[in-house]
């Protein structure tokens, strides 16, 4: 087996090149998440914080889970302040 190959014996490059590429140039359709549910770790504070803000603005129900009980109550009632209603946070 060469280090190209998988497991299964397929080339991992042929997988990776026909798989579908994002392109970052232009702003991602986040509309597809609206009424979705997503569960952020990490979510009250950096990049998780950004995730959720990202989320509730395209319309996701965010379940926010921190072990910093305190700064995730106080990002909840925030959010919640600004009419997003279907955000929780759940305490680790």
């Amino acid at each position: 087996m060469s280090h190209h190959d998988t497991d299964d014996g397929t080339d991992s490059h042929a997988a990776l090149e026909s798989s579908k590429v994002i392109n970052f140039e232009k702003p991602l359709d986040l509309s597809v998440l609206k009424d979705r549910v997503a569960l952020v770790t990490g979510g009250v504070a950096g990049i998780g914080l950004g995730v959720v803000n990202a989320l509730v603005q395209a319309g996701a129900w965010v379940a926010i889970c921190d072990l910093n009980e305190q700064a995730g109550k106080k990002v909840e009632a925030e959010l919640v302040d600004q009419g997003h209603k279907y955000v929780a946070l759940v305490p680790l």
